[in-house]
């Protein structure tokens, strides 16, 4: 892994085939944990008129999910880098994938395109804790149905350790998750209606690989974001970390993570 394949956006995490590898393994993980691509209660359609969109796509892999219960319907995703796209030709038929900055203007063509928009893990994006920047652009490209941003609140550190803690606690400083209880009235702040929100606590058998999911992120952010000029730059320091916590984390000692899911309709 090298500084040269993190993305210059403010994303600040990796754009290789390893960092490919993380985000469909975490797709995985968080269907399992939600047993579900779509909320149940957002009721669906398979036709060519009805369009859902993925914000932050990443690889594409939950459109490309979602496509095998809904084959006819419009997927399209969109994502401010491209770079993590599969070709076109291996995606099935009716997902298209796109270049989109959602915090910049909307573009006239995809306002009020969308019966359902998708957005997940933006907590390293959303900026000051405030998602309503996000949202408010979201609401801009629904027609009149439901935005599904959902995201991990997590970081809950097991107190039989010590590098996980600090680790833990590294993780905390650097972002701002104060908004995920607040979901719910932030959407009712900006006009969404039949809002609710779900907590989803991890499987026990699952906090490993969630964990060790968490290292792979630490570790991408420490090559992308962080200092390398030296060994004793924040850079290293940060791997070294992982290195120790992945040690205590083989001996049955690992972190607890929630996803909170929040649903709301657009306002007729």
């Amino acid at each position: 892994m090298s500084v040269d394949s993190f993305a210059s956006d403010r994303y600040g995490l990796g754009r290789a085939f390893s960092a490919t590898v993380r985000l469909n393994l975490q797709h995985y993980l968080w269907k399992d944990v939600l047993g579900y691509n779509i909320h149940p209660n957002i009721p669906l359609c398979d036709k060519k008129d009805f369009c859902i969109a993925d914000i932050g796509t990443g690889t594409g892999i939950w459109l490309i999910d979602v496509s095998r219960k809904l084959s006819a319907a419009c997927l399209d995703g969109f994502d401010i880098s491209t770079k993590q796209y599969p070709p076109q030709k291996w995606l099935p038929a009716n997902v298209s994938l796109k270049s989109l900055d959602i915090y910049s203007s909307v573009p006239e063509e995809l306002i009020e395109k969308y019966d359902i928009i998708h957005v997940r893990l933006f907590l390293c994006v959303i900026n000051d804790g405030d998602p309503r920047t996000l949202l408010k652009n979201i609401l801009k490209m629904l027609i009149c149905l439901i935005a599904v941003p959902s995201d991990i609140d997590a970081w809950l550190q097991n107190p039989e350790s010590t590098a996980i803690d600090h680790l833990v606690a590294w993780i905390k400083s650097g972002i701002n998750s104060s908004y995920i209880p607040r979901l719910v009235e932030i959407y009712e702040e900006l006009g969404f209606d039949n809002v609710s929100a779900n907590n989803f606590p991890t499987k026990p058998e699952l906090r490993g690989f969630f964990t060790q999911l968490q290292f792979m992120v630490s570790e991408e952010f420490s090559y992308g974001s962080l200092e390398n000029s030296s060994p004793e730059a924040d850079g290293p320091k940060l791997r070294k970390l992982i290195e120790e916590a992945s040690h205590e984390s083989s001996k049955g000692v690992n972190m607890d993570f929630g996803i909170q899911v929040a649903i709301g309709r657009k306002a007729m």
